[in-house]
C-alpha cells in the first residue's frame, strides 16, 4: 500500500490517486488536518514495534501503517484541534503533543519516503539549499540575508554596477510575493528590514529560465522564455504569456543536479535555474513539493505517469525483497 500525506485540496495528489485507482493499486490519503478530530492514531510497542495504525472515523476504515511500502510527503496541512479547547496554553500544548506523535510515526515507519519528512524540511530552507548548491559546484547568485539595515545597504552598494533583487522566504496563496527589483525607493526604506529578514541577491540576467523536475534519477527539464512578458525578475508573474518548451539539460549539469539531490537526501524536487547570455547555469532554489502539472499542460512530458510508475515499482521491488528475505 502507498501512503500519501496530503489532502484533496492538492491537485497533484488528486491526479496521482486517480491513476493509482485506475491501476488497482491500494493507497491511503492521510489528510493531517483531520488529526486528531477525525483520525485516531495508535503506536504499540512491546519488546519491539508491534504496530502503527490509524482509524479514519469519516471513512470508518482502519489503516495499518506498520508495513507501508511507499510514502509520499506531499504538502501536509496543519492539524486542526478540537474547538472545545479555548485556553491559549492548552492549545499550544495540544498542538505540540499531536505534532510530536505524528513526527514519531513518520520516523518509525519503514516506508520508502518521497521525501523523508526530516530531510524534506531541511532542504526546504533557502539558506541551507544555497549553501549545499554551492558545495555541489553550482553557480549561485551573491546573496545577503539580513534584518540589519547597514548590512543590507552595504551589500546593495557593493553591487552598484549590478541590479539587486529581493524576495521573501515563503510565498503562499494568502501572502504571495514575487521577486522584485531593489530600487532607490526601497533603499530609502531599508530601515524596515528590522521587522523581518529579507533575501537580497544579485540579479542574474537570463536568456531562459529552467524548471528541472527530478524523480529518483530521472530528470525532466523545461525552458521558460519570458523575454516578451515585460517582467524579467520572476517568470511566474506572466507565466501564461511565456513560451514553455522541453529542454535538453547538458550532461554535466544533470550530473550536478543528481549530486545535489543526493547531498540533500531527496528523491523528488523541482529546481529553478537560469541560463545566462554567456551560457552559465545559475542555481536559484529547489522546491521539495514543487508543482509539475503546468509543465505537462505546456509540453508532451508525462511526469504524473512517470511518478506513479516510480511509486508502484518501488512497492513491487520492496515487496519482492521481503519475500526473498523471509525465513
Amino acid at each position: 500500500m502507498i501512503l500519501i500525506v496530503s489532502s484533496l485540496a492538492d491537485a497533484h495528489a488528486v491526479s496521482v490517486t486517480k491513476k493509482l485507482t485506475e491501476r488497482g493499486v491500494p493507497y491511503y490519503l492521510f489528510d493531517t488536518s483531520a488529526y486528531p478530530k477525525n483520525i485516531q492514531l495508535s503506536f504499540e510497542l512491546e519488546k519491539q514495534l508491534k504496530s502503527i495504525s490509524l482509524y479514519d472515523m469519516l471513512m470508518e476504515k482502519s489503516i495499518d501503517l506498520t508495513n507501508m511500502k511507499v510514502a509520499w510527503w506531499r504538502r501536509p496541512l496543519p492539524i486542526i484541534i478540537y474547538e472545545q479547547i479555548k485556553d491559549f496554553d492548552a492549545i499550544q500544548f495540544t498542538c505540540s503533543e499531536c505534532i510530536a506523535a505524528l513526527s514519531g510515526v513518520w520516523d518509525s515507519m519503514n516506508a520508502y519516503w518521497i521525501n523523508n519528512p526530516v530531510l524534506d524540511e531541511a532542504a526546504s530552507k533557502k539558506l541551507f539549499q544555497l549553501k549545499v548548491a554551492a558545495e555541489a559546484g553550482f553557480l549561485v547568485p551573491r546573496t545577503c540575508v539580513t534584518n540589519n539595515k547597514q548590512k543590507a545597504l552595504c551589500f546593495a552598494n557593493s553591487l552598484k554596477h549590478t541590479k539587486v533583487i529581493y524576495k521573501s522566504f515563503l510565498a503562499t496563496k494568502q501572502a504571495w510575493r514575487e521577486t522584485r527589483l531593489l530600487t532607490q525607493d526601497e533603499m530609502d526604506k531599508m530601515e524596515n528590514v528590522k521587522f523581518a529578514p529579507v533575501i537580497f541577491q544579485e540579479f542574474i540576467p537570463s536568456v531562459l529560465d529552467l524548471r528541472i523536475t527530478v524523480i529518483g534519477s530521472k530528470i525532466f527539464c523545461i525552458s521558460v522564455d519570458s523575454s516578451m512578458c515585460g517582467y524579467e525578475y520572476d517568470y511566474r508573474v506572466h507565466l501564461d504569456k511565456a513560451v514553455i518548451k522541453s529542454y535538453d539539460l547538458p550532461a554535466g549539469i544533470q550530473h550536478k543536479v543528481l549530486q545535489f539531490m543526493n547531498r540533500l537526501g531527496l528523491i523528488y524536487g523541482a529546481i529553478d535555474m537560469r541560463l545566462t547570455p554567456g551560457g552559465d547555469f545559475y542555481f536559484l532554489e529547489i522546491n521539495t513539493a514543487g508543482e509539475w502539472q503546468f509543465l505537462e499542460e505546456q509540453t508532451t512530458l508525462k511526469i504524473t505517469d512517470y511518478f506513479v510508475d516510480f511509486m508502484i515499482d518501488k512497492c513491487f521491488t520492496l515487496h519482492s525483497n521481503e519475500r526473498v528475505l523471509a525465513p
